[in-house]
């Protein structure tokens, strides 16, 4: 096995067998990506050496005892945090290195620092598959005066049914009513659930709606539930249900041209609107 690196900022990144070659972009479905990524396995013995690492490396981490009992400028603002127990209790049992990587990232971003982070390294071939995967949905979410409108993602829509696409065009610039049977503003705060790295609600809510149509699985290892069946109601009456695809792209090159948002005033309407790249 090879080994892990502790990187500047207490960037925490490791290396594991995934099978990878240079491949121009590819389109997955979820069921087809997950059962690829879910075929490389974690041996126990792996696994319990990837924990003592990260445990010897997090015992110095200066925050770890103010995260088990942190003060709160009002009620549950911060985590409640012991890292080192929730990292000894993780399974090690020999399974899918993916829901490894998962249940440790889950913990390291419950701390909500944006200078901890774990990663997979990108430096080793075989990791490529999994850095350079993203998560890519056709719609962006916009806040407009107090609603929440959509907007189609240009770059994304040959990717996607082109019925799908019909409905999209067909509720550009309508209010939403609900996303998952929850408030919108609600859902767009919520969505990244156990990897939010910021406390505000609002400050999470601008990040998200600039990326929830491009999210990096190195960054958001979801699983297959939380990006299937997204559905959306309107106030038209119009409801479009959509699942998240996975795009591979195991060039730097090509994959940050992906994400330009094109100004086109005949799509989009006037506001600030941050023009969003995954960070690899």
């Amino acid at each position: 096995m090879r080994l892990y690196s502790f990187l500047f900022f207490l960037l925490i990144s490791f290396s594991y067998g995934i099978e990878s070659n240079d491949t121009p972009p590819v389109v997955y479905e979820l069921t087809k990506f997950f059962e690829i990524i879910k075929k490389t396995e974690i041996s126990a013995e792996d696994s319990k050496n990837l924990i003592d690492k990260l445990v010897q490396i997090l015992e110095r981490y200066v925050y770890l005892d103010i995260l088990k009992n942190p003060p709160q400028p009002s009620e549950n603002y911060h985590n409640i945090v012991d890292m080192i127990k929730e990292l000894n209790d993780v399974n090690k049992d020999k399974r899918s290195l993916y829901d490894f990587y998962r249940d440790v990232k889950i913990i390291i971003d419950k701390c909500q620092d944006v200078h901890l982070d774990l990663s997979i390294n990108k430096e080793f071939e075989s990791n490529i598959f999994l850095k350079y995967s993203i998560f890519i949905f056709p719609i962006i979410f916009i806040m407009q005066n107090d609603l929440v409108l959509s907007f189609p993602i240009p770059n994304f829509e040959s990717y996607f049914d082109e019925n799908l696409i019909d409905q999209i065009h067909s509720v550009i610039g309508k209010p939403i009513i609900s996303i998952n049977n929850l408030n919108p503003i609600e859902y767009i705060q919520k969505i990244n659930g156990n990897f939010r790295k910021l406390k505000s609600p609002q400050a999470q809510f601008v990040i998200n709606q600039n990326i929830l149509f491009q999210l990096s699985v190195n960054s958001y290892p979801f699983d297959i539930d939380s990006l299937s069946n997204i559905k959306i109601v309107y106030s038209s009456g119009t409801t479009i249900n959509v699942n998240y695809k996975v795009l591979y792209v195991n060039n730097q090159k090509i994959l940050s041209n992906y994400f330009e948002i094109p100004d086109n005033n005949n799509i989009y309407p006037s506001f600030q609107f941050l023009k969003p790249k995954i960070n690899l």
